[in-house]
């Protein structure tokens, strides 16, 4: 993403420093967690980093990317995790495919077939608690399936897809899934569907999008097809303007734009779908919806956080990712997000060990990294951002 991104040189040293900054921040919060969703969240930005080919902060080096992977493995056995893609043992799972990639592989990172046991154990529970989504519930281990080190397998693909399907509901114009009042958030008092991409069904079209690009079948292009048309409906009935919905809860006040929710996220996953249907003019004009969105000041924006799930960084990243389609305008948009980043990240401090990947130092430092890193790095697509380009996309994967 960085070949797109011209940044000068004042502003660049200033995104390494601060991400340098970042890095030792992570170190203090893992030394200092028993947690190895903690540790494993360290250890992929050090991966990230050592990828990178930038100059290491001081603490970073792979016998030190060695022994927190080690002492994450150690902790597996005394934690119970959850099924979770950024926060739970699937992120644990993220930093193995991240240390893979830089030749750390076998013994010294998270057995894969541990991780397929895990998955295939809580497939049954996270159907019966409802959580479908691409953060916490069954869409997430699917993503993951379709980014497997060693390839993801079309049967286990097929298995995942009948149980979003099962969860699934019929409507007049496709499916889409609900969100019960038990799990419901921003105190709702009933149950919705939710609009956005961490929890919802736009984060749903990029799971399906992905599979259907690895699959290239009737059946996954059926359940994208449907999904999307679904998702349009459920919008339609909500107010217009610049600012998609939370869900579909009438009265609602308006998001901000984060990748969790909100426009710039609901445009990934949609952008994502549209392409994977080769509808261009549909991904166009999410496209275009995000380029306006990503223009806005951050008081219209209400980005007031550097963190990424719900703040600048992760409005950085999308714009980022976005250089090679929104062109001229791309880099002036990532580099206001960036300023507001550094911004904000020099008024805060990262003390806390719950998220250190969406709202912590490992999420914001990863950003600031790839904008000057000189070699692309791969880490946002464990968090759903494509690159948006004009490719056609094609794949396939072998039972």
């Amino acid at each position: 993403m960085s070949h797109a991104l011209a940044i000068e040189p004042a502003l660049r040293a200033k995104l390494l420093d601060t991400a340098r900054a970042l890095f030792e921040a992570s170190a203090a919060v893992s030394r200092a967690s028993n947690d190895p969703v903690v540790t494993s969240a360290h250890a992929y930005f050090a991966a990230h980093w050592l990828a990178s080919r930038e100059p290491p902060p001081q603490s970073c080096s792979t016998t030190m990317l060695r022994s927190e992977i080690e002492r994450t493995v150690g902790l597996l056995p005394e934690t119970e995790l959850k099924p979770s893609l950024a926060d739970g043992y699937l992120g644990v799972a993220w930093m193995a495919n991240a240390a893979s990639a830089i030749g750390l592989d076998g013994p010294e990172v998270v057995p894969e077939d541990a991780v397929d046991e895990a998955l295939a154990e809580d497939l049954p529970a996270l159907q019966k608690t409802e959580y479908y989504d691409f953060l916490n519930g069954v869409a997430g281990t699917l993503w993951f399936e379709l980014h497997r080190r060693r390839g993801a397998r079309a049967g286990v693909v097929a298995d995942r897809l009948d149980v979003l399907s099962a969860m699934s509901q019929a409507t007049d114009t496709g499916v889409c899934w609900w969100t019960p009042y038990r799990i419901a958030r921003w105190g709702m008092d009933s149950g919705y569907h939710d609009l956005g991409f961490a929890h919802g069904q736009a984060g749903m079209a990029a799971v399906l999008s992905k599979a259907h690009v690895a699959l290239r079948s009737r059946r996954t292009q059926a359940l994208l097809e449907r999904a999307v048309a679904a998702y349009d409906a459920m919008l339609a009935e909500q107010p217009a303007g610049h600012f998609v919905p939370h869900a579909t809860v009438p009265g609602q006040s308006p998001t901000r734009h984060a990748w969790c929710y909100g426009t710039p996220g609901v445009a990934v996953g949609m952008f994502a779908a549209a392409r994977a249907l080769n509808d261009h003019e549909r991904a166009d004009a999410w496209g275009r919806r995000l380029g306006f969105a990503l223009a806005d000041e951050p008081s219209r924006a209400r980005v007031d956080s550097a963190g990424f799930c719900h703040g600048a960084a992760g409005l950085a990243l999308i714009a980022m990712q976005s250089a090679a389609y929104l062109g001229a305008n791309a880099g002036s948009l990532a580099r206001h997000w960036l300023e507001r980043v550094v911004q904000l990240g020099a008024e805060r401090e990262f003390a806390s060990a719950e998220n250190p990947l969406l709202d912590g130092p490992v999420g914001v430092g990863l950003v600031l990294l790839s904008a000057v890193s000189k070699v692309d790095l791969d880490w946002p697509e464990m968090l759903g951002i494509p690159r948006m380009d004009g490719r056609s996309p094609q794949g396939l994967i072998e039972d």
